[in-house]
């Protein structure tokens, strides 16, 4: 980089030194974005020959191309030099690099007194200060590549009269399926047309992102690029939690509502709820499968949510609803469906035989088990028996389930149990029973599916989402 190499030129020509000191470093920007082969000047000072009478500060500047794309670049350089004339200095600059850079402007100054180049530029001083920090959102869902503005807060260099807010929005393809895809940044920037800005990004980004939209605002006091889009403020607040069902049956990979809620940002005006359905295959079984999320969102058509999620999961769903629902007050996504509510209350407790003996170990006592069903569910009580070998020795075994479930038919139910037991379990047995008032479920022998049958159903689990 022609930039980078005038640094090593020059510096030979100026070190040498006595008594005075100065600042040695460099900052180098593209478009006002700082890049990495800058220097920090904070611990950078250096004694200075006895021919260098002066501390120097010398800025270049002009247009050049990076990967096709007209930049804005800037230089500058504090260190040791003598008070001659800057002219000889710029000239050899310009001769140099006239070439490759554009509109091509050079400064050279100088000071004679310790430290005498420091100025805010550099070090900080009482220039601007304003949040450093970037959100990308795919379909208005945040992603790890987003850092945090909160501890973000940069001080500007002297050029830099304002904080920068840019946002830029598209559609691209995500594994095939096109998404909405946003990210925002704050920053130090000058207060110029932001133009510029966005020309670049678009040259930048046209062949990968469709309907490109680009806008750069600025304001000019301390950390006025605060906003509740990054900071939260007063922002509407949602729950952000995940249910996910194989015939009603709640499965590990769901996240608790209780405790989650978030501060949405300012463009998320309201509290989304979505449900996908659909019937998948489980070992050969075709089961019912639910997943309902509630979070922040945009109250906008919710058909594009949708979209992807049919995209996406067609070929290994069948018959596949989505909906997606929007409300605008604090944590109006709560519903009963996922903090309980005055929903119906049913034993939860199991009680597994061997040979008609209770075997304590497999077994919990209904009660105190009493657990309040999300709503829409009823009491439910499953009795399975079957033939099992161990070690050679043929046992009857029994298994009672008492918990809550979707009212449903009982034949289909014990369709499904057969076929996920069949090969481990002879003469398998099944009936369920359902009822829809507390604690209905109540009768002497309660249970719930035995641990050998628990542990393999939930094992299946983590096949649909």
């Amino acid at each position: 980089m022609k930039f980078i190499e005038i640094l090593v030129i020059l510096t030979a020509l100026f070190l040498g030194g006595d008594a005075l000191q100065c600042y040695n470093c460099t900052t180098v920007k593209f478009n006002n974005v700082k890049i990495e082969e800058s220097t920090s000047c904070e611990g950078s000072e250096i004694t200075c020959t006895t021919d260098q009478n002066a501390c120097m500060t010398y800025e270049i500047s002009g247009k050049t191309d990076v990967e096709g794309v007209k930049v804005e670049a800037e230089e500058t350089q504090t260190t040791c030099g003598k008070s001659a004339d800057g002219d000889a200095h710029c000239q050899m600059i310009k001769a140099d690099m006239s070439e490759s850079v554009d509109d091509l402007k050079c400064s050279v100054n100088f000071c004679s007194t310790d430290l005498c180049n420091s100025s805010a530029l550099f070090l900080g001083g009482d220039a601007l200060q304003c949040y450093n920090c970037t959100t990308v959102k795919f379909n208005n869902v945040k992603i790890e590549e987003s850092t945090s503005c909160e501890g973000s807060e940069i001080t500007c260099t002297t050029d830099q009269n304002a904080c920068m807010t840019y946002e830029i929005s598209g559609k691209t393809d995500v594994e095939g399926v096109k998404v909405e895809a946003e990210e925002t940044q704050t920053t130090c920037g000058k207060s110029a047309d932001g133009d510029a800005h966005c020309q670049m990004i678009k040259a930048d980004m046209s062949e990968s992102v469709d309907d490109l939209k680009c806008s750069v605002n600025f304001c000019s006091t301390d950390l006025c690029n605060s906003s509740a889009l990054f900071l939260g403020g007063d922002a509407l607040q949602c729950y952000n939690c995940t249910t996910v069902k194989f015939n009603n049956v709640k499965i590990e990979e769901s996240t608790s509502c209780e405790g989650s809620e978030i501060t949405c940002t300012t463009d998320q005006n309201a509290c989304m709820t979505y449900e996908i359905s659909g019937k998948t295959d489980v070992e050969g079984v075709k089961v019912e499968a639910e997943e309902t999320q509630t979070t922040c969102g945009k109250s906008a058509d919710g058909d594009a949510h949708c979209q992807m999620i049919k995209a996406d999961m067609s070929e290994s769903v069948d018959d596949l609803k989505c909906s997606v629902n929007f409300c605008s007050t604090d944590l109006c996504n709560s519903s009963a469906l996922f903090l309980g509510g005055d929903a119906l209350q049913c034993y939860n407790c199991t009680t597994v035989k061997s040979n008609d003996v209770v075997v304590a170990e497999a077994s919990s006592a209904c009660e105190g088990s009493e657990i309040t069903c999300e709503t829409g569910l009823t009491c439910m009580t499953n009795k399975m028996g079957y033939k099992m070998d161990i070690g050679g020795i043929e046992i009857d075994a029994e298994t009672t389930q008492l918990t809550c479930s979707i009212s449903m038919d009982g034949d289909a139910y014990c369709k499904l149990m057969k076929g996920l037991l069949s090969e481990s379990m002879d003469d398998l047995k099944c009936s369920v029973n359902f009822c829809s008032t507390d604690l209905c479920n109540s009768s002497g022998e309660i249970a719930q599916i035995s641990v050998l049958v628990g542990a393999f159903v939930i094992g299946l689990y983590g096949t649909f989402f």
